[in-house]
């Protein structure tokens, strides 16, 4: 068969098969084996649908700039021949449009010169690292949208330390909260899951680039100049595991699927609170859900809802993971790259509308205080204050008390009293009632002792509900969120930097060919 010469070699014809019977670029056929049409078809449609998740050619592109760099750095390539490929790759990227990327890419550009276009593939890696950019440009993304979360949880402490409400134990009223102390919890949460996102931060942040196919390659390349180049905060030093290891993809489906569980469960609580029936919360007009049939529907289900929706996305992402790593061979294979090109990505674009969502119902959920305190006046959840006060000051042991207590509220539920009704007679004929001595505590100590407000004064210890603690320990997590927020920022400028640097780089290379030195 005569041989295509290098300046036509890879050259479309019109019916869009390769010129070169041998070119096998796809790398999805054997040497002079056309590849199957159903299979390009196949390709190219799971290709449009990962692109949204995955643009490859634009990370390729960064990728294969930096190495080239490298690679002239070690003086492996001439510097001629190096500019060329940087000229073509840069005019690749400024266009936006960087389609899959590598060599095919841009092979028209360098006259379909095939050994210059492939001087990008030595030993570079394909995947990775430009799954772990991709990454990390969505987890930086992700940040500012934690961080108004955290502001507006904190804000809304602020204003409700002193809205009372019952807290709950197994859907029945325990003792009196207040929203602070709730979203005081929330906040906590949400702190802890972001410090799990910044762990697996520090695990995608790594570069594995030029870690070849599973041993490194031979020439001397410097691989801690490519790390500085592509805004990587370490260097994977194991080969092998550049292409095996994809912990880091689970480490952070972890961390996001964390974050959906509560906020899938904090959602579902306050849709709860919202109901007409209860009535703790309301959704302003501007956010609530309504119906084209129903004209009396306006519910916080447009916000509740669709947070809860986005956080189990998430979380099927994190089981879809687990499956698709399960018993799969410990190297180079399919699964393993999907896990960091897809999964991470898409949970990712989960997270980041479930927690804008969730940061609008807490904006837009406003507490009905005075519903509140009623309800919690009404209700027995300072039960356990009649009981204190029986072993503290009328010396009844534990038990016995509870019990009295316990019998006093069944009394009371019986008469259809609420606890702010309730007199010390009914008590003492509780106690006679499973033969023990009446406390004699008269009705308006007795009311006193049920009084949430009364509750709220006194649970003034660490982590209590009484305002002042509150205070104290929402001061002390609004300089958490500017640590956070220093933290995010470091992060993005490290990126940034590091991206105009290989932009400068790439630039004087192509300019005069000067030696490039190490970042």
């Amino acid at each position: 068969m005569q041989e295509k010469s290098p300046s036509t070699f890879g050259k479309s014809s019109q019916n869009g098969s390769r010129a070169n019977p041998y070119d096998y670029g796809h790398w999805r056929a054997c040497p002079g084996i056309e590849q199957s049409s159903t299979w390009v078809q196949i390709g190219a449609e799971r290709k449009k649908i990962n692109q949204d998740v995955f643009p490859r050619g634009h990370f390729c592109t960064l990728v294969d700039m930096a190495w080239m760099l490298c690679l002239l750095e070690a003086e492996i390539i001439p510097m001629e021949k190096g500019a060329k490929v940087l000229e073509a790759l840069k005019a690749q990227f400024d266009e936006g449009n960087a389609g899959w990327g590598g060599e095919l890419a841009i092979m028209e550009r360098l006259d379909h010169d095939e050994d210059l276009g492939s001087l990008i593939n030595l030993g570079r890696t394909l995947q990775e690292p430009m799954a772990r950019m991709n990454m990390r440009d969505r987890i930086i993304d992700l940040e500012p949208h934690l961080i108004s979360l955290l502001e507006a949880l904190a804000d809304h402490i602020d204003k409700n330390d002193d809205a009372i409400m019952p807290g709950h134990t197994h859907w029945s009223q325990a003792n009196p909260i207040t929203l602070a102390s709730f979203y005081l919890s929330v906040f906590d949460e949400t702190y802890r899951a972001i410090t799990l996102l910044e762990h697996a931060y520090r695990d995608v942040n790594s570069n594995t680039g030029g870690c070849g196919a599973t041993s490194g390659i031979s020439w001397p390349v410097d691989r801690q100049l490519l790390t500085d180049l592509l805004g990587f905060d370490s260097l994977m030093e194991s080969t092998y595991a550049g292409e095996a290891s994809q912990d880091q993809s689970m480490t952070l489906m972890y961390a996001l699927s964390n974050l959906g569980i509560l906020i899938s469960r904090v959602t579902t609580t306050m849709q709860a609170w919202a109901l007409e029936e209860i009535g703790f919360l309301k959704i302003r007009p501007d956010w609530a859900g309504v119906s084209s049939y129903m004209p009396q529907k306006a519910h916080p289900g447009a916000v509740t809802e669709v947070a809860r929706m986005m956080a189990t996305d998430t979380i099927s992402q994190m089981l879809r993971g687990l499956l698709y790593s399960k018993n799969e061979f410990y190297g180079d294979v399919l699964p393993a790259m999907e896990m960091g090109q897809s999964i991470p990505p898409t949970a990712l674009n989960n997270t980041s509308v479930a927690v804008q969502m969730f940061r609008e119902a807490v904006k837009n959920l406003e507490p009905q205080k005075d519903r509140m305190l009623k309800t919690t006046i009404e209700g027995f959840s300072c039960a356990t204050e009649v009981v204190v006060h029986m072993v503290k000051e009328l010396g009844y042991g534990g038990r016995r008390a509870h019990r009295i207590t316990a019998n006093f509220i069944r009394m009371a539920r019986e008469k259809e009293l609420a606890a702010n009704e309730c007199t010390g007679e009914l008590l003492d004929e509780a106690a006679l009632h499973v033969e023990d001595r009446p406390p004699e505590i008269d009705t308006a100590t007795l009311r006193k002792l049920l009084d949430p407000r009364e509750f709220l004064k006194t649970h003034n210890n660490i982590g209590g509900i009484a305002p002042e603690e509150t205070q104290r320990l929402l001061k002390e997590r609004r300089t958490w969120i500017a640590d956070y927020k220093r933290r995010a920022e470091q992060r993005r400028d490290k990126r940034d930097a590091a991206l105009a640097t290989l932009r400068e780089k790439v630039d004087a290379a192509i300019l005069d060919y000067s030696p490039i030195e190490t970042v």
